[in-house]
């Protein structure tokens, strides 16, 4: 008897004002970058709505517990008495910098987290993959199973034992005294 193939659930991830919220985020954040269009900073909003929605339930409350703190930023470091969405964009990336260097790390990691998300979405893009260096899927060297591991090759080779580990568990003494005479190995 076959499995029964279930689609995968479709979960809301986030509703309109959250959504609002990372489009600020992602448009302060990306505020240098010229080439970068709104309907991209929507996209990956989307993809970052597609990857929370599959995630644990504790995982998408957790996230839009962070989202809800960053759009409460400005007022909680008394920046200014309006959400991060309604801010205009200067304005926002001196709250969100703010909120980067705070030592009130209870309002920081929410933004990290967020940050950490966008980021990643936002450099996922082949565009950005090729402007950092990447040169894409021609790039031989990182294919898979083209590497030989050492150890695989261990068994056809001999390996001199080291005298010294390199790992120091106490402290000695006497250990500059005779620095010269040890062999260090890397």
């Amino acid at each position: 008897m076959a499995a029964l193939a279930l689609p995968f659930p479709r979960r809301k991830a986030f509703g309109a004002a959250q959504r609002r919220v990372l489009c600020a985020v992602a448009e302060a954040l990306f505020d240098g970058c010229s080439d970068v269009s709104p309907e991209r900073l929507r996209g990956d909003v989307d993809e970052a709505a597609g990857l929370i929605a599959a995630a644990s339930p504790r995982v998408r409350w957790g996230f839009s517990l962070a989202i809800w703190l960053v759009r409460l930023a400005p007022m909680l470091l008394g920046m200014h008495w309006a959400l991060l969405d309604r801010l205009p964009v200067p304005e926002r990336v001196a709250v969100l910098t703010a909120l980067e260097r705070s030592r009130w790390t209870s309002l920081m990691l929410p933004f990290v987290g967020v940050r950490t998300v966008m980021m990643l979405i936002f450099y996922e893009h082949p565009a950005e993959l090729l402007a950092i260096g990447f040169a894409g899927a021609s790039r031989a060297r990182h294919t898979r199973h083209t590497r030989h591991l050492a150890v695989l090759e261990a068994a056809t080779t001999r390996v001199p034992t080291p005298i010294e580990s390199g790992v120091r568990l106490r402290d000695e003494p006497d250990a500059t005294a005779d620095s010269d005479a040890r062999i260090e190995v890397a």
